[in-house]
């Protein structure tokens, strides 16, 4: 061996050895983000089951007979939604209006 193929081989040793130890370093460092998430949501989580239903805390399961579920924050339809078909149709109509509009003026 050459003393070139030396030092090829050893620099490419140390940046195998580099990237390996980067790539540990980076497994903990997304174990630690992970544990911080699951702690957050953790602690979001306990307040809210508290405050959604109070009453399941205070009696035990045998006696509950009727579990309120919260309201849809979404309110339903009155009619269904117009087909793309109709809307397409709708704004050709409303920019159709406004072209004979500007010429009329």
């Amino acid at each position: 061996m050459g003393p070139v193929q030396l030092v090829v081989s050893g620099v490419l040793t140390l940046l195998v050895y580099t990237m390996v130890l980067f790539a540990i370093y980076r497994i903990f460092q997304i174990s630690a983000d992970v544990k911080e998430i699951k702690a957050l949501l953790l602690k979001g989580a306990k307040p809210n089951t508290a405050e959604a239903s109070p009453s399941m805390s205070s009696q035990p399961m045998s006696s509950q007979t009727h579990v309120q579920r919260p309201s849809s924050p979404v309110p339903p339809l009155s009619s269904p939604p117009p087909s793309p078909e109709a809307l397409v149709r709708a704004v050709h109509a409303a920019s159709y209006e406004e072209l004979t509009a500007d010429l009329d003026k």
